[in-house]
């Protein structure tokens, strides 16, 4: 039954080949259960490392406040209600955007995308300076654009990922000193 449960299941391969031992030579039934049990349990082990191996990449690969760089290059997807998941990207390879500033919200800011429910332009975004005039030298037009870890209820001090992100098409190169 161990086999079954994918958080178990290496636990019911071990004790499958403990039931093997103690069934040989028709010593005891139940033989077939834990015949039967063995690529049950190696099924269920090879999901969960999978699993494990999935949310370990994706948590490595996100963008958040906490762990954003200045200079950094990202995939953006832009989720419902005024969310988006930054992802990182190598900037030699096709990318959406790259992070040109790392801030602190400021509490004007903040009251800003409260009374705005999310849609703001932040002063904050401006004292880092976006470089747009060096994608506009490469032909590409850029929105800037910014991300905190809740739009919805913003607080001075909040860290804010303020970003450039290509108008149309991709960006091949950092744009970022």
């Amino acid at each position: 039954m161990l086999s079954l449960t994918c958080c178990l299941s290496l636990v019911g391969l071990i004790l499958s080949f403990f039931g093997l031992k103690r069934t040989k030579n028709n010593q005891r039934k139940g033989r077939w259960a834990a015949i039967a049990a063995i690529p049950v349990g190696i099924i269920g082990t090879l999901i969960l490392v999978g699993g494990i191996i999935a949310v370990v990449w994706v948590v490595n690969n996100t963008v958040t406040p906490d762990n954003a760089e200045v200079g950094q290059c990202i995939n953006i997807d832009d989720g419902d209600d005024n969310t988006i998941m930054l992802r990182k990207k190598d900037c030699g390879d096709k990318h959406d955007g790259q992070i040109y500033a790392v801030e602190k919200l400021s509490a004007d800011d903040a009251r800003a995308i409260d009374d705005n429910g999310g849609n703001a332009t932040l002063t904050t975004c401006s004292s880092g300076e976006a470089p747009l005039d060096k994608l506009e030298a490469d032909g590409k037009r850029g929105i800037v654009r910014w991300a905190t870890e809740d739009p919805k209820d913003p607080s001075a001090g909040d860290t804010v990922i303020c970003f450039i992100e290509a108008d149309s098409g991709k960006l091949d190169k950092s744009y970022v000193d």
